[in-house]
């Protein structure tokens, strides 16, 4: 961990725009413009998922028992997911665009 401490791990860019673009099949596809990537070092996602892992044994969660992740796949999804397993939270993902 220290030797990478510094390095770039997650980046992540805004949503500027948003426009709907009809495939030829007939399909609606969403085409996203997209910012410049802000990046997390190495060191600021372990912070982070440490001190959430912290807040989730303070909240009462225990060791063992499995966590449900409900969210989109993106850094702060990444961040959680990192905090359980440091805490020894098996993870059970549930994700925003499976529909009912």
């Amino acid at each position: 961990m220290l030797r990478y401490r510094e390095k770039n791990l997650l980046g992540t860019r805004d949503v500027l725009a948003e426009e709907d673009e009809v495939q030829p099949n007939g399909k609606m596809f969403k085409k996203l413009e997209l910012g410049d990537y802000r990046w997390m070092s190495y060191d600021e996602v372990d912070c982070m998922a440490e001190d959430f892992g912290r807040g989730l044994r303070t909240l009462g969660q225990p060791s063992g028992q499995s966590l449900c992740l409900f969210a989109d796949t993106r850094a702060e999804w990444m961040v959680a997911a990192q905090a359980s397993f440091k805490q020894s939270f098996p993870v059970v993902t549930i994700y925003t665009n499976l529909g009912e």
